[in-house]
């Protein structure tokens, strides 16, 4: 195969005016594959090759990241839409699991977990910095709770190293489990310096792997921040970053 293959074919993005970043889970662009020579001047045989290749990355690169799909995204979604219009309580609330919101299952913690996360609040945060490590260890803590009871305990970090496990997680799951326990949060007004915000997404497989975060805002400045609990195992901590790193392509050192 000559070493100019890559000339031979570009990729076209259709379907939208213009291509946002930081679109809502599931609104991925279309692609579409148009020569990139005059007619008759790239042999069908490397055009068919070509095509057969870019089926395969983009039917299953989504699934090996854990971070696209359509069913997932259509149980994500409904999970999201729930939460946004009735607030979610402690004592029941939707938790994702399985890759992709496969599994939408209603869990509670006691008053006693809940009291613990609680106190992580009290008293209020002094300031946004402190509020945000405040919330980087409430998820951890949600999360060791809920995975004692739905067997998501043993979740590792990321999506590959166990891909295809019951009790795993991946981003789409992170992201919507965490805006849940998030928009539990501010509902019961443990929340002094922060608004929470909508799951965003980076890569889309045009600039990078796909990948999936919960979000917060400032109240005072509107700055955004990440919060990413995916990259770690069940039960640690999560990240807090400005959503501007997070979707240059920020991962933990």
């Amino acid at each position: 195969m000559p070493r100019d293959f890559s000339a031979c074919l570009r990729l076209v993005i259709v379907g939208h005016s213009s291509y946002n970043p930081t679109m809502s889970l599931g609104h991925y662009p279309t692609l579409q594959i148009v020569p990139s020579r005059p007619n008759n001047a790239v042999p069908k045989i490397w055009i068919t090759a070509a095509l057969h290749l870019l089926w395969i990355f983009f039917a299953f690169a989504p699934a090996l990241t854990g971070c696209g799909g359509t069913v997932s995204n259509k149980h994500a979604r409904i999970q999201l839409d729930q939460t946004e219009a009735k607030p979610p309580v402690p004592e029941a609330f939707n938790y994702c699991y399985g890759h992709g919101c496969k599994n939408l299952v209603t869990t509670g913690l006691t008053v006693d977990e809940w009291r613990n996360i609680q106190r992580l609040f009290d008293p209020p945060a002094s300031d946004p910095g402190e509020e945000r490590q405040r919330l980087a260890a409430a998820v951890g803590r949600f999360e060791t709770y809920v995975g004692a009871k739905l067997g998501t305990g043993v979740d590792l970090g990321g999506t590959f190293q166990a891909f295809g496990d019951e009790g795993q997680l991946d981003c789409v799951d992170e992201a919507t489990n965490t805006t849940t326990f998030l928009r539990m949060l501010e509902h019961d007004k443990r929340l002094k310096w922060f608004s929470v915000g909508t799951p965003v997404s980076r890569g889309m497989l045009i600039s990078g792997w796909p990948h999936s975060t919960a979000t917060i805002a400032e109240i005072k400045s509107g700055r955004q921040y990440a919060v990413d609990s995916w990259f770690f195992d069940n039960g640690m901590n999560a990240s807090v970053i400005s959503l501007e790193s997070w979707m240059a392509g920020w991962t933990p050192e």
